[in-house]
């Protein structure tokens, strides 16, 4: 961590002014970039979980209604009896 810290020193000794504007914006960038790509992970995970409950519900209707056919199917059977 101070390895890291006495690079920023030694960086920030080389920048000019000018420079230097230059160096803030393009951290402020990173940083903007980096909370839309967290946004877009977000996004993406709620979106992903929206189409697997989709699946899901699609998945569980079909079992309910072979449920349903299965059990009117063995109804009929013990009526015929």
């Amino acid at each position: 961590m101070k390895k890291l810290k006495d690079d920023m020193d030694s960086i920030k000794k080389h920048i000019s002014g000018a420079d230097w504007k230059i160096f803030n914006m393009i951290n402020e960038e990173k940083q903007r970039l980096q909370v839309s790509n967290i946004y877009y992970h977000n996004a993406s995970m709620r979106l992903d979980k929206e189409h697997e409950v989709e699946r899901l519900v699609k998945i569980y209707k079909e079992t309910n209604k072979k449920h349903e056919e299965l059990r009117a199917l063995v109804q009929r059977q013990n009526d015929e009896k």
